[in-house]
């Protein structure tokens, strides 16, 4: 259908996926961030379908059901209602944010995705996702929408873009 955008959270990694959900009726497609730019180059070679991709966001690299933040709490005997922690990844180094909502947990970057540095070979639909995103951040990427530096002026990664991922969905035999 040509009204439904298909968003399928870090499923849509390959051109086949997409020229598959074509075949089937599904054209307006979000592509997962986390692929190379090599790897976006090759979906935009093979496929025709109306492609969607984040292009700025602090990724979401996990979601539970679970109430990961009280139940540390608890367990701690922390007498607190912080629903939020930022947490150092052991092996990057990376600040991870975990935050508690009614509905479960969800684990974000720290740093924003942005992928401007490559603004000329992403051509598609470009999403801007503002969750969790602070106001001087955000005011700066509004100001730079269209700047290939956006990257450089915001505290961003864009390691996605020039990391391979293994075990992306498909990728394991």
């Amino acid at each position: 259908s040509d009204r439904i955008v298909l968003y399928e959270n870090h499923i849509v990694s390959n051109y086949k996926a997409i020229n598959f959900l074509n075949n089937i009726g599904f054209s307006n497609i979000v592509i997962n961030n986390d692929l190379t730019i090599s790897e976006i180059d090759e979906i935009l070679e093979n496929c025709e379908s109306n492609l969607y991709y984040f292009y700025v966001s602090k990724n979401m690299l996990m979601y539970s059901r679970r109430n990961l933040v009280s139940n540390y709490n608890r367990h701690f005997k922390l007498n607190t209602k912080v629903t939020k922690y930022d947490l150092k990844e052991k092996v990057s180094k990376q600040i991870l944010e975990i935050n508690e909502f009614s509905d479960g947990s969800v684990v974000r970057c720290h740093k924003i995705f942005c992928a401007s540095k490559y603004k000329d070979r992403i051509r598609m639909n470009r999403i801007f996702d503002f969750t969790d995103i602070d106001s001087v951040s955000e005011e700066i990427i509004l100001s730079n929408i269209e700047s290939s530096n956006l990257c450089d002026l915001i505290d961003s990664d864009y390691y996605f873009l020039e990391n391979d991922i293994k075990y992306k969905v498909g990728d394991l035999k």
